[in-house]
């Protein structure tokens, strides 16, 4: 038992060696600022531009699709218009076989709401248009935000509504044993848009898939995902909110009705009332089409200038600007040193005024990460990277406030990615951008480099190695 002891503090002490004397991807973070050899600065100094985006990644084939897309259309007094519009494609996995015959009561497309997510005002009035796509979405796998598929030109359904993101959707169903009496069931927060337009078309192909008539050996699901290209919604209406509605959840249950287009009808000479769904799962195509009027707007002067950006620094979700910082002289201050990284922290402090705007609040999760020429702010081999998920080197950069001053903030951990940079892995350029910026309507006004007191700062503790 002894020698099992000292072979255990032996081991210990040589891998803590061995760990000290070499520099890690993951740096030193086990040192505290105040250990033997441990140094800090906050002098190096900062250049920052605003970065216009002309388009980011919405879908990847094969990668995790976002859970919840934005729909909508507001008018920003700073940074313009800002319009977001939805496509999907709901697939059908389990079509009833003896539609023949069926008689459609109504049609209605079940989305729920992804709280977090909505920015704005809620109490605003909305409209929203849906339309049956005139090209298939199944046929790209790759999907950036600039893509715009064809569509019809009437609408399949509409609705003028006040969101009700927190409200509890009440369903009623006739009784089928007493015709004057309802069933009640109760739903999360869901929009229901009645799709009554509906080309008839569709119609006409839902119920021609029957079994009796095709034959028992044809696959009804493969014929109408073939027939059907897909949806969209798109705003009708400039409001003061920008909506997020979820996709995700495909099955439905007692307590939860699932995400899709659900067909409700009735046989003849039977009272009992059917209904099948067209869902809108993880598997489900489905994008955004951003268009924004940035670049005519107050923000659209900061854009792209290493002399206005000097000013003021501006982060915004959908395809808005990222910020692209460069330390130019990192190398010169390294010098011929050996050094680890032990911490380091990029700070930025926001524009009080816009910290304190009620109707278009400041983005809650920044995050910093290496540039990539194709997909600057895209998570293309993961889309639906979650905050509790992302890499430690990646997170940090939530907005935090002092109670006395009032003065908001944001840092990110860039210990890893500054210690890549220092070994030449990496170039000396870091991007700053929203955290999954694809589904993020919220933006952000930093104080630029200019500013001699609130200008972002660079805190790094660090070890110069002998």
């Amino acid at each position: 038992m002894k020698n099992i002891v000292v072979a255990g503090i032996i081991s210990f002490f040589l891998i803590a060696f061995a760990s000290c004397n070499k520099s890690s991807e993951l740096g030193l973070n086990i040192f505290a600022t105040d250990q033997i050899n441990a140094l800090f600065t906050d002098t190096l100094s900062l250049s920052a531009i605003n970065e216009s985006t002309d388009s980011v990644l919405v879908y990847n084939y094969g990668s995790t699709p976002f859970d919840s897309l934005l729909v909508g259309r507001i008018n920003d007094s700073l940074f313009g218009i800002q319009e977001s519009q939805i496509f999907f494609k709901p697939l059908s996995l389990s079509i009833p076989s003896n539609l023949g015959s069926a008689i459609f009561d109504s049609v209605v497309m079940v989305l729920g709401y992804s709280v977090a997510n909505n920015y704005g005002d809620t109490t605003d009035l909305q409209k929203l248009e849906v339309y049956r796509l005139t090209e298939d979405m199944a046929q790209t796998n790759v999907i950036y935000s600039t893509k715009k598929f064809a569509q019809e030109s009437t609408p399949i359904g509409s609705i003028s509504f006040i969101p009700s993101p927190n409200t509890t959707t009440v369903k009623y169903t006739p009784d089928t044993a007493a015709i004057t009496k309802f069933d009640t069931t109760y739903f999360p927060p869901q929009l229901r848009i009645r799709l009554d337009q509906l080309n008839p078309s569709l119609l006409h192909l839902l119920s021609s898939l029957d079994t009796s008539i095709l034959g028992t050996n044809v696959n009804l699901d493969t014929i109408f995902d073939s027939a059907v290209n897909g949806f969209t919604i798109c705003a009708k209406r400039t409001s003061k909110c920008m909506l997020s509605l979820n996709l995700s959840n495909s099955s439905s249950t007692a307590t939860n009705a699932g995400a899709g287009i659900y067909a409700f009808y009735h046989l003849p000479r039977d009272t009992t009332h059917h209904a099948f769904q067209l869902q809108t799962g993880s598997i489900s195509p489905r994008s955004m089409y951003f268009t924004s009027g940035i670049k005519k707007s107050f923000a659209g002067k900061y854009l792209n200038s290493t002399t206005t950006s000097g000013d003021y620094l501006l982060l915004q979700g959908m395809a808005g600007p990222n910020i692209k910082f460069e330390i130019p002289n990192l190398k010169a201050w390294k010098g011929d040193q050996k050094i680890a990284i032990n911490k380091a922290e990029l700070e930025f402090t926001l524009k009080t005024t816009d910290a304190q705007a009620y109707l278009w609040s400041p983005i809650q999760q920044i995050i910093g990460r290496k540039p990539n020429a194709s997909l600057i702010a895209d998570y293309s081999d993961n889309l639906g990277l979650s905050p509790s998920t992302l890499p430690y080197y990646y997170s940090g950069g939530y907005l935090t406030s002092d109670s006395v001053t009032n003065v908001f903030k944001q840092k990110i951990n860039l210990t890893h990615e500054l210690q890549r940079i220092l070994d030449g892995v990496d170039g000396p350029t870091i991007y700053i951008t929203p955290n999954q910026k694809q589904v993020v309507a919220a933006r952000s006004i930093f104080y630029g480099t200019r500013d001699p007191k609130r200008k972002p700062k660079l805190s790094i503790t660090y070890t110069v190695l002998k």
